[in-house]
């Protein structure tokens, strides 16, 4: 498996989906971003609609202790911050895997068999 980022995560956990990518200044409806992993530039407050129907969340700032990890920790959804170059190693529709593992989060290109 190919990597194709890595940041930080507050907690260990192995992911698998469909990637789409959050654009401020669109908006899709929620069910765009049910069960997928989301990535965005930044945690902003928009993302947090969609956190509780999110597999995963992943961007590219932010820190552990920003708004946005704590509240996913919160709510059981795995988020990987400070993945510098998310939005452009990633495309909607890509099958990616992430895992977190002591502090660090990693995404792969998955492979389907």
């Amino acid at each position: 498996m190919r990597q194709v980022l890595s940041g930080r995560c507050l907690w260990d956990f192995s992911v698998r989906g469909e990637v789409v990518v959050f654009d401020d200044e669109i908006s899709l409806p929620i069910e765009t971003y049910a069960n997928r992993i989301i990535i965005a530039h930044s945690p902003s407050p928009d993302i947090f609609l969609y956190m509780h129907q999110a597999l995963a969340i992943v961007t590219e700032t932010g820190g552990v202790l920003c708004h946005a990890a704590v509240l996913a920790m919160e709510m059981g959804c795995p988020i990987i911050v400070g993945a510098a170059g998310a939005m452009q190693s990633v495309k909607n529709g890509m099958t990616i895997g992430l895992e977190g593992k002591n502090g660090i989060g990693i995404a792969y290109e998955a492979i389907i068999c």
